[in-house]
């Protein structure tokens, strides 16, 4: 960064320290210079940054290039107080100038800088001192202060060795001498009035500071509180007037009179009011104390007769509470600069660098101390006639005459500045130390033995700590053994640090010895690599990848890894598919795999068994597989695999089958030219070497898994074949090429057949090439007959028709048409929705049942091609099946080329790959979100095992964040793309318009436009790219040379999703293979194993810790008692360190990092087992639940481990108590098991000792998982369950106000005087607007608070969450129950699970109301649909049935009879939320976020689903509320005209209202609607009003919504009113 910013810049800027570091760590070189100007460089002494950056570096002896110049500026280079003689000016000159190696100028005649720089006019003011002692009120405040030191010492000796709290106490009592003094100090110099003030605004303050009301311990908080409040107690009564008024010059001096007010106190009263006829006034007022500041600006404040002076005061920050803030500091220089203040009483912060150029005068209450601090403060005075006060006690020589001094001081000092008089004094060099300095020849850094001990500091504070230990290095010194002169020094590390303790070399002094040992410290670091070659802890340079990918403002950059970066990837081939075999002219032997199909559903058609011809065999378990796939009108299919062995194929067989490829798929393609394009010569050129196979029907009837030979049906091949080879000159040829002499039966285009073999047979037609299946022989049609179905009476006959369209003249026009059916467009059925969406569509339009669209063709125009049409239809399935194997094969090819570096590799199932390699935006039902949550949990204790075991001499927090670099997205992208993972990755669904067969004309291709060398884009959304060029970016699209863009994040997470497909075969074996196939470093030396467990600890220890207890408290005994010690030792604590051998206790802090990493993947993988069909949200909702320090801490003080932790804390020692009162509070009173946000707040230290011991278990029982599990079950037990999930309360109002159709909005988050945080979250229900807020120290806890207060608020309103709406029931509601619906069952038929998605099949319609029990089911299912607004048209036909029943079957629906028995059987299986995606910041989240796809219909291959039934009203309510319902009424009466009733069954979802007018618009061939803006209300929540209008035959129909928070809804809302209206116009 150094190296850029100086090419960058000719000019930097900064503060002396930030350049004094970077000369130490070698950043910066001062050769680099060739100019220094140093502002104020009078601080150039001692110590000062200055100074040591011109010792250490300037005038060092390695300084031999060219030093840059020096320029300092300084308004006085004189600074120590009461300077008498000329000849101490000189001194302090002249050492300036040696130091900074330059000379000192001024002005000799000072007009020309008076011009600019006005001088104000001095003046002194003379004060009496006191007259009142307040003797009395003195002597009770020592009496109060006294008390408190007796407090104060008792409780130093009851800090039963907590150190912690022993400096607490001590800082609390410094707090109070602190407060005492300036109490004493404004009492006796300010007056009593003033006293009274102090402390009252003292204890105010007090009661505002978040921090310390937090705090734990009572008795501290009352101890500064009491005796503030004894303090005004006392104070209060001396004063006897509390609200005394000040209104006047007389009230002032009568408040003298009385010891309420000093007399110095009344002369700036009195100075103050002689300006009250001063325009634009701007006063400064000087003061040397804080607590005086305070003081006079809320007095000045309360004057009456200084009502025109607006007073704030300012001083420097510190982090006590009786100063300002340095937000506070800027907003009164602000308003001080723009005049909102015009008196500011400042202490001597404000002398340097406030420029007010309005300020026109500069009051020094107190008077100044050294020639500085005249000269600066006087020079505040900016405006021209500005006057310059300065306040003396009368007759107090003593003040007077330093105040003389300081002036003849200025002078002195400026005379030999001018004149040099006393020069050459001193001696001409500067008298360096010479320092021990240790250098760093890489780099240049250096650290030397004045600043070793900062840079050991500020090591120790970058160890790992926590609140209750803060790392610190410690000191003790001692005399050298026979030598009283000579004293040395032994450093104490913090524990975790890399070693315990250095001594130190014998040095002259204590100090010397401090920092000799710090140095010699600093050379160790550097040695064992805890010090960078820049002198810098390791810790700050390894910084983690989150922290990596965020710029300077905070938001995500487009790293690798990250959502906002786009790469283009290319394809890899499927190697089994490719060869050359396919133009072999001899006999090949080819690998045959049987494809069959298993129907869910009785099927009218018949399909016929196929078999995929391959040139290279595939595995096992890829050969032998079976998948769904999803037909037309909600009909489902197993698609099914196996060996057949290997096949031999002749040479004229090839050729037939190429020919019968040739001409079944380019036919099925729909494409006219297709078949015409097809020659002899070109035939070759159309098959493509990269993608080989041929797909042959067999014989039906024959039981294909017991055959011996494979059965094709090598007549229906080779008769396509002949058809094929004839249909290039048929097509061609305008006429019939009869060849054959004519028999009984139709002519056709070659040759003649019977219509009996026609029916039911394919067809391929001359005149467009395309394939037919023939339905029937229609004998009483022929081409003569008119056209059926013309409306314009365009052609007059099917012979008009033919001859006009295609230009084909019948010529047996007398022959009985074909009626067939038309083949159509390829569908992708491996789309859960693709199908039930079509069949929706259909319904919606008024189609019943299944139809196809038939037309006639005369047989002289179709080549018979032998082929039946359940070979046709079977082929229509092929795409979508062959896309799935192929996408397994390509899985398996991956397995392979992992598994021949990895042999372990290849037990892995070939479908768990390819379900890793699968993305959502596939739209096939499953994805690697689950596999990657498991994966990322694996992928994390890996590497933390490996750095645990490697790294044994690096703390927790260098292990952290070395783990952050070799898990981040960053990494595991760059390894994946290396290793070509992206080729592999399915990133897109099957789109059957490109699908492409062997032997087969492209339909339709992508053309390549890809620019390779450009392969990444920056951009948010799917579609991004340039602009300018029109060059677009989009996800999910492959070109025609498999080049396509995706997310780079998605690489990441198919890395970590392919660990979890690994993993999840039950063994960790293949899962480290992979990560080392991958390039990830895991590998060690096994021999660790022994050294991690071969911990040593002191034998006092052993003896002090109850290890027999807590052993069976964790029902395991530690075969290393060591192990157990370090996992109970937080930092705080102690321990002897007699030798090397016989070492502490340690810390848990390493053990906790392997212990946090082992309890989230072992939690992981017992949820993704135990609840395989959960979607990949809730099972991440799961694990944040169950994996958390609440729930940790919970677990460990119910098993009482809280009680072998060893700390050294007092502070931790009363959180625990507190936390520990608090769970048995709520076990008492029977609560719920908290999960999370729940419940009280546990310190971190307990859940990190529940790690710590996992961690102890993990190493000493050998790195056993299963042992650890065993083991942290029972502790962790119950762990959580999908039915005992909690929701966050911001989470659920979101998910809560988009189930239900609200907004909210949060209000800006304001803070109050304690710097709390207030959130305020407004939403309107109706016309009510909702208002609650919270306050919280932490901005999130606010929001979270409100958003349960307003939860609670909208429940009382009976709205509820949709997972709590039972609650909103009555008590004789169902409970909510979940049905655990396997997949092969759900295709079977054998449940009938509901899908509440608005866009699937309805769940009503395949049900039958045959018993009580079913008709109780269907009852719960309406009641789902009727309650969650998602009754539709195809619903109402089976509503008006079951309400009938149930009307007649009144009295069979009592509420005590309704089944319960499912509620408790899967009440731990309930899937939560299924229905809404949450972004990574809830707060921040859009109202428009769309749903995920993988929440609904997702199911997972070979596991489990969960479908989610809703509770339920019993039926007496609901028969209610369908009879309330209006629409349904209305079809029920026949009232329903046009349809439109129907379409107004589907309850309005987003669009639902808009989309269904444009249908039926569309419909009639009405003009489309018109929406219009006609009303915004801006009131709390902003709301609006649309008219919509449609122009029809009958008149225009119009539609206004009502008052609706979002545009869209209000849309849909008109769209409604317009359907509406059209209906009662046509059934008034």
């Amino acid at each position: 960064m150094w190296r850029s910013q100086m090419e960058l810049n000719d000019v930097l800027v900064m503060t002396p320290m930030v350049l004094l570091d970077a000369l130490r760590h070698g950043f910066l070189k001062l050769s680099s210079f060739k100019l220094l100007i140093f502002d104020e460089c009078h601080r150039a002494q001692k110590k000062h940054p200055y100074a040591k950056i011109m010792r250490e570096y300037y005038h060092s002896s390695m300084m031999m290039s060219a030093k840059p110049r020096i320029f300092g500026m300084t308004a006085s280079p004189v600074t120590c107080k009461g300077l008498t003689s000329t000849e101490d000016s000189a001194k302090q000159i002249q050492q300036l100038e040696l130091l900074l190696d330059a000379k000192v100028f001024t002005l000799e005649n000072s007009e020309e800088l008076e011009h600019y720089v006005p001088r104000p006019k001095e003046g002194k003011i003379f004060f009496l001192p006191p007259s009142h002692s307040f003797q009395h009120t003195l002597g009770q405040l020592k009496s109060i202060l006294d008390k408190y030191e007796r407090n104060y010492a008792a409780a130093v000796v009851n800090c039963d060795g907590y150190k912690d709290m022993e400096e607490t106490y001590k800082k609390l009592w410094k707090k109070i001498r602190k407060q005492n003094a300036s109490l004493l100090h404004s009492l006796e110099e300010l007056g009593l009035l003033c006293a009274y003030v102090l402390a009252s605004g003292l204890l105010k303050l007090m009661k505002e500071d978040v921090e310390w009301e937090q705090m734990n311990d009572e008795r501290l908080k009352c101890s500064k509180k009491s005796f503030l409040q004894e303090a005004v107690e006392v104070l209060g009564a001396s004063l006897h007037v509390t609200d005394l008024q000040i209104d006047s010059i007389q009230d002032c001096a009568q408040a003298v009179s009385r010891g309420f007010l000093t007399p110095k106190v009344f002369q700036l009263v009195n100075c103050l009011c002689n300006y009250r006829s001063t325009g634009n006034l701007r006063c400064i007022v000087f003061v040397e104390r804080v607590s005086t500041a305070m003081v006079l600006s809320r007095i000045l404040s309360k004057i009456g007769c200084l009502s025109f002076v607006k007073c704030n005061f300012l001083s420097g920050t510190t982090n006590h509470s009786d100063v300002m803030a340095r937000k506070l500091q800027r907003n009164t220089l602000s308003e001080f600069h723009s005049g909102n203040l015009n008196v500011l009483v400042a202490t001597d912060v404000a002398e340097e660098g406030l420029d007010v150029q309005q300020c026109s005068c500069v009051i020094r209450f107190d008077p100044p101390k050294t020639v500085r601090s005249l000269i600066q403060s006087r020079g505040r005075a900016r405006m021209p006639n500005s006057d310059y006060i300065v306040f003396l006690e009368k007759d107090n020589e003593q003040q007077c005459g330093q105040f003389l001094a300081l002036k003849q001081s200025e002078e002195s000092m400026k005379d030999q500045a001018l004149r040099r008089t006393y020069y050459s004094i001193l001696p001409g060099s500067v008298q360096t130390e010479s320092m021990e300095i240790f250098q760093v020849e890489s780099t240049g850094a250096s650290v030397s033995i004045d600043s070793s001990i900062s840079l050991i500091t500020r090591f120790c504070s970058n160890l790992p700590g926590d609140k209750f230990y803060k790392p610190h290095p410690e000191f003790v010194h001692d005399i050298v053994d026979g030598d009283d002169t000579s004293c040395i020094c032994k450093l104490i590390l913090p524990r975790n640090g890399p070693f315990h303790e250095l001594i130190g070399p014998p040095r002259r002094s204590r100090t010397l010895a401090k920092q000799s040992v710090c140095l010699e410290a600093c050379k160790l670091l550097h040695s064992m690599g805890q010090l960078t070659d820049h002198l810098i802890p390791v810790i700050d340079v390894e910084k983690p990848e989150e922290e990596e990918v965020m710029n300077i403002s905070g938001k995500n950059i487009a790293g690798a890894g990250t959502n906002k970066r786009k790469e283009l990837h290319g394809s890899v081939k499927t190697d089994a598919l490719c060869g050359t075999w396919i133009n072999s002219k001899e006999d090949i032997v080819l690998h045959s795999y049987i494809l069959c199909f298993k129907f869910c559903q009785k099927e009218d058609d018949v399909y016929v068994d196929l078999v995929l011809l391959l040139g290279a065999p595939v595995d096992d378990d890829v050969a032998n597989t079976e998948f769904p796939i999803h037909l037309s009108h909600g009909r489902k299919a197993i698609a099914k695999f196996f060996d057949a062995g290997e096949y031999l194929l002749t040479a004229d067989q090839l050729e037939d089958a190429k020919a019968y490829h040739q001409l079944i798929f380019n036919g099925m393609s729909g494409k006219p030219s297709a078949m015409k394009s097809i020659k002899p010569s070109a035939a070759n050129k159309i098959w493509d070497s990269s993608q080989v196979y041929l797909v042959l029907p067999l014989i039906s009837g024959k039981p294909t898994e017991e055959m011996e030979e494979v059965p094709i049906d090598w007549k229906a091949v080779r008769n396509a074949a002949q058809s094929a080879r004839l249909s290039s000159q048929l097509m061609s040829s305008q006429h019939s090429t009869d060849v054959h002499t004519y028999n009984a039966g139709l002519r056709m285009a070659y040759g003649s057949k019977i219509p009996s073999e026609l029916v039911d047979m394919a067809v391929l037609t001359i005149h467009t090439g395309r394939l037919y299946s023939v339905v029937e022989v229609l004998d009483e049609v022929n081409a003569c007959c008119p056209m059926e179905g013309t409306e314009n009476h365009t052609y007059t006959s099917y012979f008009h028709y033919f001859a006009e369209k295609y230009n084909r003249v019948l010529t047996y026009p007398q022959q009985p048409l074909l009626r067939v059916k038309q083949s159509h467009r390829i569908h992708n059925l491996l789309r859960v929705d693709e199908a039930t969406e079509k069949i929706s569509k259909k319904k919606n339009n008024g189609f019943k049942g299944r139809t196809s669209i038939l037309v006639e063709l005369p047989p002289e125009l179709c080549i018979y091609t032998g082929i039946s049409a359940a070979v046709v239809r079977t082929l229509y399935l092929f795409p979508s099946v062959f896309h799935r194997f192929n996408a397994l094969i390509l899985a398996a090819q991956l397995r392979s080329s992992i598994a021949r570096e990895i042999p372990q590799c290849s037990s892995v199932h070939g479908t768990l790959i390819m379900q890793a390699l699968t993305t959502l935006r596939c739209l096939e039902g499953f994805s690697f979100e689950a596999l990657e949550l498991l994966g990322d949990s694996f992928l994390k204790y890996a590497v933390s095992r490996y750095l645990y075991l490697v790294y044994d001499r690096k703390h927790e927090g260098q292990l952290s964040n070395r783990r952050a670099r070799l898990i981040c997205n960053k990494t595991l992208h760059q390894l994946a793309v290396a290793r070509l993972i992206p080729a592999y990755i399915r990133d897109e669904p099957f789109q059957p318009e490109y699908w492409k067969a062997p032997g087969m004309l492209s339909v339709k291709s992508a053309a390549c436009k890809c620019n390779l060398e450009n392969s990444t884009i920056l951009g948010d959304s799917d579609d991004s790219g340039d602009q300018e060029s029109g060059f677009v970016v989009r996800i999910g699209k492959t070109c025609s040379k498999g080049h396509r863009w995706m997310c780079s994040k998605t690489i990441s997470d198919a890395v970590e999703a392919l660990i979890g497909a690994f993993v999840s075969c039950g063994d960790s074996g293949p899962a480290l293979g992979f990560m080392k196939w991958i390039g990830m470093e895991i590998d060690f030396d096994l021999a660790l194993y022994e050294a991690a467990r071969n911990r040593k600890v002191h034998p006092k220890l052993l003896n002090s810790i109850n290890i027999v207890g807590i052993e069976s408290q964790l029902d395991y005994v530690f075969l290393n008692k060591a192990l157990l010690v370090e996992a109970l030792t937080h930092a705080s604590k102690e321990d002897p360190h007699d030798s090397y051998e016989s070492v502490g206790g340690g810390c848990y802090q390493r053990l906790e990092f392997l212990g946090d990493a082992v309890l989230d993947f072992l939690i992981t993988r017992h949820l993704f087992l135990t609840h395989p069909g959960l979607s990949p949200g809730v099972l991440s909702d799961l694990r944040s639940a169950a994996v958390n320090n609440e729930c940790f801490a919970r677990s460990a003080v119910k098993h009482k481990l809280q009680r072998y932790l060893r700390h050294g804390s007092g502070e931790l020692l009363s959180q625990i108590t507190s936390f520990v009162e608090a769970v048995e509070a709520s076990d008492r009173e029977d609560q719920e098991q908290s999960f999370g946000w729940e419940g009280a707040q546990g310190p971190k230290v307990l859940g990190d000792l529940v790690e710590s011991i996992a961690g102890a278990i993990l190493v000493d029982s050998g790195f056993d998982l299963d042992r650890v599990w065993t083991v942290m079950l029972r502790i962790l037990s119950p762990l959580v369950t999908p039915s005992t999930l909690p929701i966050h309360p911001i989470r659920e109002l979101h998910e809560l106000c988009q189930s239900k159709g609200l907004s909210f909005i949060w209000k800006k988050t304001s803070c109050t005087a304690g710097q709390e945080s207030i959130a305020t979250i407004e939403i309107g229900v109706g016309n009510e607007v909702i208002s609650e807020s919270a306050k919280a120290p932490v901005k999130k806890t606010a929001r979270k608070n409100a958003a349960q207060r307003i939860i609670i608020a909208l429940g009382q309103r009976g709205i509820h969450h949709p997972r709590n709406e039972r609650a909103a029931y009555d008590s004789n509601s169902m409970p909510l129950e979940t049905c655990l619906v396997s997949e092969k069952q759900r295709f079977d038929g054998d449940t009938a699970a509901m899908n509440l998605s608005p866009v699937k099949k309805s769940p009503l319609a395949n049900r039958e109301c045959n018993s009580l029990d079913s008709r109780q089911a269907q009852v719960m299912s309406i009641a789902a649909l009727e309650e969650s607004n998602q009754l539709r048209s195809s619903d109402t036909d089976v509503i008006m049935r079951l309400v009938d029943d149930l009307e007649d079957q009144r009295s069979y629906f009592k509420a005590d009879e309704l089944p319960l028995e499912s509620a408790s059987q899967f009440a731990d299986d309930l899937e939560t939320s299924t229905d809404l995606k949450m972004s990574a910041t809830l707060e921040s989240r859009s109202e428009d976020e769309t749903t995920s796809a993988c929440c609904n219909d997702s199911f997972y291959i070979g596991k489990p689903l969960i479908e989610n039934l809703t509770s339920t009203s019993y039926p007496e309510k609901l028969i209610k509320n369908l009879g309330d319902n209006i629409l349904l009424r209305a079809k029920r009466k026949g009232e329903c005209s046009d349809g439109i009733a129907e379409i107004l069954v589907q309850r309005m979802v987003k669009g639902c209202g808009r989309a269904t007018l444009n249908e039926f618009c569309i419909k009639r061939r009405w003009n489309g609607p018109k929406y219009t803006l006609i009303a915004q209300q801006d009131c709390r929540i902003r709301e609006f009003i649309f008219k919509a209008e449609v122009c029809g035959p009958y008149g225009v129909f119009k539609g206004t919504s009502d008052p609706l928070p979002r545009k869209d809804h209000a849309k849909d809302d008109a769209a409604i009113k317009v359907l509406l209206a059209i209906k009662q116009s046509v059934n008034p």
